[in-house]
């Protein structure tokens, strides 16, 4: 699994394999022994990071698995999924996000909160605020989990980038806007020449 890692201690998220469930695992950095872990049952870990002393981690609900039966397998299910050409299988479930904010020292759970509106996509921490990119929206969470303000995002969004004090976007259809860290609301936009492609904030500039 992907790790990440403060002064102290190594941080691992761990997907499912077998019989061992999704997991977030806390090891001793000095020695390596386990410190704790937390299990999320029937959900897939997306995101994990850290700041100051919490760890947050970004979930979504795994999708139960319905099976289609064609005419030759109404009253028997083949032995594995694929094995009849015939037979086919949809997803159903909600894929809502969760985000769930742990202390480091002991792995204790801080909250827990949804994100109904779309997959989150990305998350970005600065200073004392938690940036959530979902398909559809921006976030902009303090660490206690109360949401100081969103966005909607534009359609044909290409780059994003955050800074010290804002999230800059830049979209398909040649416009660059910036919105705030602390409430998510417009600071400016400007329009230029072109799609942009990538898009690195450094400073007090933004380069595109």
């Amino acid at each position: 699994g992907a790790e990440t890692n403060d002064a102290e201690n190594v941080f691992f998220r761990l997907q499912r394999w077998r019989d061992r469930p999704v997991q977030v695992l806390c090891l001793d950095a000095r020695t390596g022994r386990p410190a704790w872990s937390r299990q999320y049952e029937q959900r897939q870990i997306s995101a994990l990071g850290l700041a100051d002393d919490i760890c947050f981690v970004v979930s979504h609900q795994l999708p139960e698995i319905k099976w289609l039966p064609c005419a030759r397998h109404r009253d028997s299910r083949p032995d594995q999924r694929g094995e009849c050409p015939d037979c086919s299988y949809e997803w159903q479930g909600a894929s809502a996000s969760e985000v769930n904010v742990i202390r480091t020292a002991d792995g204790s759970p801080l909250w827990t909160g949804q994100i109904q509106t779309g997959t989150i996509e990305s998350v970005y921490l600065r200073n004392d605020r938690l940036v959530l990119r979902t398909t559809q929206h921006l976030y902009v969470l303090a660490p206690d989990g109360t949401k100081c303000g969103w966005q909607r995002l534009p359609g044909g969004l290409a780059q994003v980038d955050v800074t010290g004090d804002a999230v800059v976007l830049g979209t398909e259809d040649s416009r660059i806007m910036a919105l705030s860290l602390r409430d998510a609301k417009p600071r400016w936009q400007r329009t230029i020449e072109g799609r942009a492609w990538d898009l690195q904030v450094a400073e007090d500039s933004v380069y595109v």
